[in-house]
């Protein structure tokens, strides 16, 4: 019993340590190709670019991704996913749910604007690969849920009104895109989305409107990454 025991503590440890390299490798890929596109945001990214780029084989490459489309689409969403971490804590103590779902979404609008590359990123891919079924559509889904439960406002149907705010909200980033658009355009976005909610407009404008939190630490792997270069 002793010696089987032994016998399966090595094979245990290689099978973490396999686990460890091939997460590793896969965070390896995805940095790289946030390099790319950091230096090109314009480019379609390529194969070849990738593998010069991350300093690894094509087999390596094909080990955990189909295409690069495969390997950008991961990247965006895992992103959008990353971001949301970085601000929940900042918005969590808000009672009302539906001025934490404002401040939520315009600083998740607002990190387009300081990260262009990923807001770029967001709009190259679409709100398939990007919004639907990730954290945004869930904290969406889940404070119009809450504000509907507690009264804040009539009941309606969530799956109209989520589609409704995450629609303007990407396309939003989109225009954000444009330097010209910048000033309030997050604002006013939200203002109007507030006020489809039934919202009253007194609420919606203030919620709206609210000095935006400065968000002081990003430790996390893709935008340290994109802080720091």
């Amino acid at each position: 019993m002793v010696e089987i025991k032994n016998m399966n503590i090595p094979v245990d440890h290689r099978t973490q340590m396999g686990h460890s390299r091939r997460a590793k490798m896969r965070q390896h890929l995805l940095i790289s190709s946030l390099d790319f596109y950091a230096n090109q945001p314009d480019a379609e990214l390529m194969i070849d670019d990738l593998i010069k780029h991350a300093n690894v084989s094509r087999g390596t490459f094909y080990n955990y991704f189909k295409t690069t489309h495969e390997l950008t689409i991961a990247l965006t969403g895992e992103m959008s996913d990353e971001i949301l971490k970085i601000i929940d804590p900042y918005i969590i103590h808000y009672i009302n749910p539906l001025e934490r779902m404002s401040m939520g979404l315009r600083l998740y609008m607002h990190a387009t604007t300081q990260y262009p590359v990923w807001g770029k990123l967001l709009t190259r891919m679409g709100p398939h690969h990007t919004v639907r079924e990730r954290q945004i559509d869930m904290y969406v889904k889940r404070d119009l849920n809450l504000a509907i439960n507690s009264g804040i406002i009539p009941k309606d149907d969530v799956a109209v009104l989520k589609d409704l705010i995450l629609g303007a909200v990407y396309y939003g980033i989109e225009t954000l895109q444009q330097e010209q658009f910048k000033q309030d355009y997050a604002n006013k976005i939200i203002e109007k989305l507030l006020k489809i909610t039934s919202l009253n407009d007194e609420l919606a404008t203030q919620f709206a409107y609210c000095p935006l939190i400065k968000i002081e630490k990003v430790e996390t792997d893709f935008f340290s990454f994109l802080k720091n270069i």
